[in-house]
């Protein structure tokens, strides 16, 4: 399959993640703290510490067909992971960005899958609007795996969106007004306009809705596999519209932010030329800190 090919390929992500159904922003601490949850725990005086009261853990196989692996969280407070590896559950647990923030640590143990099935307290809904999640998930990390982490920061070449004007946006941006789906917070007006807010990149058709700006900088992370950054000051929700040629994808996950005109052998403008004339936006390359999170000490998990 040549690059053309593999580049044209369905690329879909619904804000949140590839093999994570929902993912929330915010955080909550826990009973058991370390020093690496101090970035985690701005929303500690407004709700009481929570652990899973049902927690099963066991090995698993890494899938090779449907449904693959997966990690939701789902009404009735449910935690549920399918063979995913140790390093992805703590990348979700500690929300870090895949392919942005990075995991150390030399322990096998970091590889290996496991299924996971947790029950939440019975007052933990959804949406999960303060990270409640993630927070028990540390928890059980931290009880169950004997986890010990430490989060520092290394300086990193990232990809950063800034705004190519202060004064004016591409035509495919365009602000909306309204509540992402399931991101409602509690006690809103009921008609307030319920957005889908997600993004596809198919056939070389960046489209969608984003709840903030940050959610495109991640999307942008995941198709490029490298680092991206939003820088643009912008607020509140958008409506995405652009068309790029998909190869030019390869050369983003490459070298990248070069070919200032159109790609080679496509009727459509590289991928960042596009993102300059159809949504106003450039992409400079910036080195700056970024989060790591070393592994210090991990054991096989308890038994259920």
């Amino acid at each position: 399959m040549d690059e053309r090919k593999a580049a044209s390929r369905q690329l879909a992500w619904c804000s949140g993640g590839v093999i994570v159904a929902l993912v929330f922003s915010g955080a909550l601490t826990t009973a058991r703290h370390s020093e690496a949850d101090a970035p985690f725990q701005d929303v500690t005086s407004r709700q009481p510490a929570l652990e899973f009261e049902v927690i099963s853990i066991r090995s698993a196989e890494r899938p090779t067909a449907p449904p693959g692996n997966s990690l939701r969280t789902l009404p009735g407070g449910r935690f549920e992971v399918n063979a995913v590896s140790l390093q992805a559950i703590i990348l979700w647990a500690y929300e870090l960005r895949p392919y942005a923030d990075t995991l150390e640590g030399s322990s096998e143990l970091l590889k290996q899958h496991f299924t996971i099935s947790a029950k939440a307290p019975t007052d933990v809904s959804l949406p999960d609007q303060d990270g409640v999640f993630p927070a028990m998930a540390r928890a059980m990390l931290r009880d169950r795996f004997q986890l010990k982490v430490s989060l520092q920061q290394e300086p990193r070449d990232v990809s950063v969106l800034r705004r190519l004007r202060a004064d004016a946006l591409g035509d495919g941006l365009k602000r909306l007004e309204g509540d992402c789906a399931g991101r409602q917070p509690k006690g809103s007006d009921i008609t307030t306009p319920l957005l889908k807010c997600s993004l596809n990149y198919i056939d070389g058709r960046l489209t969608g809705i984003v709840g903030q700006m940050s959610e495109l900088a991640d999307f942008l992370t995941r198709i490029t596999q490298r680092p991206f950054v939003d820088a643009t000051g912008l607020t509140g929700k958008f409506e995405i519209s652009s068309t790029s040629d998909p190869a030019s994808l390869m050369t983003v996950r490459g070298d990248a932010l070069k070919s200032p005109g159109p790609y080679p052998g496509s009727n459509y403008d590289s991928f960042n030329t596009a993102l300059e004339k159809q949504l106003g936006l450039t992409v400079k390359r910036e080195r700056m800190p970024m989060k790591k999170l070393v592994v210090e000490s991990v054991t096989a998990p308890t038994d259920n």
